[in-house]
């Protein structure tokens, strides 16, 4: 994929068209490194795709895809915040990146992010490894809270290292509506 290429997540039967690129607009607030860039754009990707499956109505393999979808945008903001600090986060030897754990332990330590936002982080993480490794029964309240918390501490990760802001990005707007569950949405500020 080139730089600059929009990329289109389509929610189920095409409904709602979400667009990420690295160009695109919104958050202009600190000059950031190209790798940082493009893994920030990856991480607000993921978040939109997660709050766009925890809205869906299909709940097959919803759980699991929420889940999944949270810990990759938490781990793809991570590595950006260490990209624009210039931390290198792939191994060009083993042709390997460091692991969730570790950036968030050298973010813990020397980036800003603090224990509340990590425990989120590690909470999810640890849903997400049942998840992905063997299986978890998730009750939506409790899937409710974890995601509401993580999209918290995200969006205050994000402007405190990154300036920028997730009200900044065009919002996935689901059609229809559910009242049983509530939706997810970026949060709002005054």
């Amino acid at each position: 994929m080139k730089l600059g290429r929009a990329v289109a997540v389509a929610r189920i039967r095409g409904r709602v068209q979400l667009q990420c690129s690295p160009n695109e607009s919104g958050g202009a607030g600190m000059a950031l490194r190209r790798d940082a860039k493009i893994l920030k754009m990856k991480a607000i990707c993921s978040l939109r795709t997660a709050m766009a499956t925890f809205n869906s109505y299909d709940d097959s393999g919803r759980v699991d895809s929420v889940l999944l979808h949270l810990q990759h945008a938490t781990e793809m903001l991570l590595k950006a915040v260490l990209r624009q600090a210039q931390y290198q986060v792939f191994d060009k030897k083993s042709s390997t990146s460091i692991g969730f754990k570790r950036c968030l332990n050298l973010c813990v330590a020397q980036h800003e992010l603090t224990e509340s936002e990590a425990g989120v982080m590690r909470a999810v993480d640890a849903l997400r490894d049942e998840a992905q490794h063997w299986f978890v029964v998730v009750e939506e309240e409790l899937l409710y809270l974890h995601t509401r918390a993580l999209i918290t501490a995200f969006d205050a990760y994000l402007k405190r290292t990154l300036d920028d802001d997730l009200n900044a990005h065009p919002r996935p707007s689901p059609s229809g509506f559910d009242p049983a569950r509530e939706r997810l949405r970026f949060p709002d500020r005054p």
